[in-house]
């Protein structure tokens, strides 16, 4: 996501692919600031499909491992707390 419309114009174009995975933030940065509109506006425009994966620890990474809860519970703690941020 260094330059996210020269990546994602080319896979999908030359390589055929549907779209993309990426982070759920950029260089901390919330994917719906301003700034990455430019990457909305070029994935609407290729009628690109973005998949969202969290690569970096989350609020109970260091609290609960078993069962995968990291994963589980984290990812939607940590959507549920970004929310609570943009809206306060």
């Amino acid at each position: 996501m260094q330059d996210p419309i020269a990546e994602l114009e080319p896979v999908m174009v030359n390589l055929g692919l549907k779209g993309a995975i990426i982070d759920d933030q950029i260089i901390g940065k919330l994917l719906d600031e301003l700034e990455l509109m430019p990457f909305w506006k070029s994935a609407e425009r290729l009628g690109a499909v973005i998949l969202f994966h969290q690569a970096s620890d989350t609020i109970v990474e260091r609290r609960i491992r078993r069962y995968h809860r990291p994963n589980s519970v984290g990812n939607l703690a940590d959507r549920a707390l970004n929310f609570e941020e943009q809206n306060t």
